[in-house]
């Protein structure tokens, strides 16, 4: 192989592991004793997260980003809520990225598969 084929080789390969580490992320569960959790449980009381449960636990970054982008979908006038999302989009803002692109390159309807 020329040095030209060997580089390309190599540069692929760098971008297949952080494309693989960057879904993974979205499996990575959120450790039980993450300050999130209480924002989340005050959320999920004001109705405001319909996809998350506060008896189910733990959560997948994943998970808690999708149910994040949905309720942006909702607009709200109680300043707590507005505050709670603000935090919550900050700490999972990669993932939210991350999910939207994977929105806008389906048409329709789109969630993502959590298996164990």
């Amino acid at each position: 192989m020329t040095l030209r084929w060997n580089l390309l080789l190599i540069i692929g390969l760098i971008v297949a592991v952080q494309h693989t580490s960057v879904f993974a992320a979205l499996h990575e569960p959120l450790p039980l004793d993450h300050w999130a959790y209480p924002l989340l449980t005050q959320l999920i009381r004001r109705h405001s997260l319909v996809e998350l449960r506060t008896n189910v636990r733990p959560s997948t970054r994943g998970q808690i980003a999708q149910s994040l982008l949905q309720a942006d979908s909702t607009a709200t006038d109680d300043p707590v809520v507005q505050w709670l999302l603000t935090k919550l989009n900050e700490e999972f803002q990669a993932e939210r990225r991350l999910l939207r692109g994977l929105r806008q390159g389906q048409s329709g309807e789109w969630s993502v598969a959590w298996g164990g």
